[in-house]
């Protein structure tokens, strides 16, 4: 399984004062738009909007994790955007979403979907590790707070 801070750069982080459920999904989509690993972007697209009405990816402690697992997805894509003033995204705790994490995954990747996502909730569940992301001024800083999974 490829390393969590390969997946990660600074092109696919995006940090912002304040949004909106649909701007914030938006802009995770946007992130994607033009990887190579995503054969068909307007699939992914629907894909990732039924996911979100089967029911809300908001996991709870303010993270969100939208993801779809396609035959159309060649390898992992990962986007990421941090929402300084958090947003509504219906999580089950009620809680506003201050961090949220796009997976694009292959179809035939069940084990490292499953393992790729409880990693993210792992490092998220680290109180010291969500504060520093929380407080990063820059990709670059939560590229560094990354760096310790």
């Amino acid at each position: 399984m490829t390393p969590i801070t390969e997946l990660f750069n600074t092109e696919n982080i995006k940090i912002v004062e304040q949004s909106s459920y649909d701007e914030t999904l938006s802009m995770l989509l946007d992130i994607l738009k033009n990887s190579e690993k995503i054969k068909d972007f307007e699939k992914f697209k629907s894909a990732i909007y039924e996911r979100e009405e089967i029911i809300s990816t908001g996991i709870g402690l303010g993270l969100a994790i939208p993801h779809a697992r396609r035959d159309f997805i060649s390898d992992f894509a990962v986007s990421a955007v941090i929402i300084n003033k958090g947003i509504d995204w219906k999580s089950i705790d009620d809680k506003p979403v201050k961090m949220a994490v796009m997976v694009a995954s292959p179809a035939n990747s069940h084990k490292e979907y499953l393992n790729l996502l409880s990693r993210i909730v792992l490092m998220w569940k680290n109180t010291g590790k969500r504060k520093r992301i929380i407080a990063a001024q820059t990709s670059e800083e939560i590229l560094d707070a990354l760096k310790d999974i």
